[in-house]
């Protein structure tokens, strides 16, 4: 394989899991063209032969976890190389050989593994908000559509070809990420500037290093379907030179932003209709000896011109121990359906316009004291909308 300056970074990160994360960008300047770029992944130990880790190739994307180390590097993880190559027809070109640790010791490594498997843990189980992160293209083919070469920009942010990034596709496919919320916007009018007059809605979150992210890549809120611009990324904890966390401020998009349509393969975004005002989750709080009652009335199910009776609807309120819980598919603790439970708790149409649900004390007083997470969906059709969801609080009386 031909050495080339192929590749303008790769670098190695300690992944919560115990392996290693490969992350690389290539250099957009190597002559390479094309949509799409597949990748091979090798790790390699000092004085020994190199050895392809991916069972097949990586395609269009800049980061690869090894969670796989032999014994040997386990045991002795300053051994370890690795390197990237980008695959040509039949040609790979090499991107520089890394050192797993770099400077750092075996001990410091672990260290810092550490340190990161504990953050991951209270990201994702305890105070956390699941979403998506979409990684802005920096090599590819050119947009024809809208990229002006001597300009050395794009002349439409509205393009459909490349979202406004220059680059053929835009974004890379969407990863799992979690972001903790650390600060909101006053939400008041302020003035800027280069933009005169704008709200301030923009939010501060902490996030884990892994992947790696950068400005101008875009979050989605997995619950919301949101979307968020990623600005003024900050190191907010590292060692030695190694980011274990980042904070950075998300930017609210607009519905008229193109990258604002950018969605996961497979993801349907929850549409906010009917009566109740679900921008942000709501909060029920019960007293454990109290029944609980919920009602919507003319609810128009998204792609109906006209109103459609209840009687046709399928309805659900399900009730998980967290968001988490309900965000992962575990089992329900509680399911309601137009099928009473044991204890009575129904959905009821009183008329073809009106649907009540009545919970009654003895399935509230199973579930016990304390925060519960809760979702109501309606379906019509084969198409689910979430209603309504958010915190569950029952109170001891």
């Amino acid at each position: 394989m031909p050495a080339a300056p192929y590749f303008s970074r790769v670098w190695l990160s300690p992944y919560s899991t115990g392996g290693v994360a490969v992350q690389w960008r290539l250099n957009p300047s190597c002559g390479l063209s094309g949509t799409s770029f597949s990748f091979n992944v090798y790790r390699g130990v000092t004085g020994g032969d190199w050895e392809q880790i991916n069972e097949s190739p990586v395609v269009d994307d800049t980061i690869f976890v090894d969670e796989n180390l032999p014994v040997h590097l386990l045991n002795n993880i300053n051994d370890g190389w690795y390197m990237v190559a980008v695959i040509s027809g039949s040609t790979e070109y090499e991107s520089e050989q890394v050192p797993i640790t770099g400077q750092l010791s075996a001990h410091e490594w672990r260290l810092i593994r550490e340190s990161m498997r504990a953050h991951t843990k209270l990201t994702e189980t305890y105070c956390g908000i699941a979403g998506w992160l979409f990684r802005k293209k920096t090599y590819g083919t050119r947009c024809t559509a809208c990229y002006d070469s001597d300009l050395g920009g794009t002349t439409n942010s509205a393009c459909a070809t490349c979202y406004g990034t220059g680059w053929v596709g835009g974004y890379h496919d969407a990863l799992d990420f979690t972001m903790i919320p650390t600060a909101r916007g006053t939400g008041r009018v302020i003035r800027t500037p280069s933009q005169a007059a704008v709200r301030d809605d923009n939010i501060q979150f902490l996030c884990q290093a892994v992947p790696q992210v950068h400005s101008e890549d875009v979050w989605m809120n997995d619950v919301t379907g949101d979307h968020y611009l990623v600005k003024d990324i900050q190191t907010a904890k590292a060692f030695r030179g190694v980011p274990m966390a980042y904070t950075c401020v998300l930017e609210p998009l607009s519905a008229g932003d193109i990258a604002d349509k950018l969605m996961p393969s497979g993801y349907t975004a929850p549409d906010w209709t009917g009566d109740v005002d679900n921008s942000d989750a709501a909060t029920i709080t019960i007293p454990v000896d109290d029944d609980f009652e919920m009602a919507y009335e003319d609810w128009v199910p998204i792609g109906e011109s006209d109103y459609a009776d209840f009687t046709a609807v399928t309805t659900v309120f399900e009730v998980f121990d967290s968001y988490r819980s309900m965000n992962n598919g575990t089992a329900a603790l509680l399911t309601v359906t137009d099928t009473p439970t044991a204890d009575g708790s129904v959905w009821t149409a009183t008329t073809s316009r009106h649907i009540e649900l009545s919970v009654v004390q003895g399935d509230i007083s199973d579930l016990g004291v304390g925060e519960h997470y809760y979702k109501v969906t309606f379906t019509l059709g084969g198409t689910d909308e979430i209603i309504e969801h958010g915190d569950l609080i029952i109170e001891a009386s």
